[in-house]
């Protein structure tokens, strides 16, 4: 709905946020091969260089492994809850972002770290150029 008066204004909506990682949704699986007892949430799996992600201090996974026939990569922080609204899996946490958070906005992530839950903001940027 918000996205309407740009799409009449300028044709087109560029507006979405923009952290610069990648995630996958926490599962019984994931935490076995990652000894955590989280089986919930989202897993970072990738932070790209210059990214808002990367600029805040969010960690991306450290290696590789195969999990249900897919490869993941393990190590990451585990991101819990978006600006306080719990994150059960990566649906929640786009749907959230989408809605909620435009480019310059600032996000808090609750992320689960090394076994300690720390609080780590974020400033949404812009969808890069294709």
């Amino acid at each position: 709905a918000r996205e309407l008066p740009y799409l009449v204004a300028t044709g087109r909506y560029d507006l979405h946020p923009y952290f610069g990682f990648s995630v996958v949704t926490m599962n019984y699986y994931i935490a076995r091969a990652m000894n955590t007892s989280v089986t919930y949430g989202v897993l970072v799996q990738q932070v790209l260089p210059n990214s808002p992600a990367a600029k805040a201090g969010l960690k991306g996974g450290s290696y590789q492994a195969q999990i249900l026939g897919e490869p993941v990569w393990l190590g990451g922080d585990i991101i819990l809850a978006v600006n306080g609204t719990p994150v059960q899996g990566t649906s929640d946490l786009l749907s959230y972002l989408q809605l909620n958070v435009l480019p310059g906005e600032t996000v808090v992530f609750t992320v689960y770290r090394m076994n300690e839950t720390i609080s780590i903001p974020v400033v949404a940027g812009y969808l890069p150029e294709e």
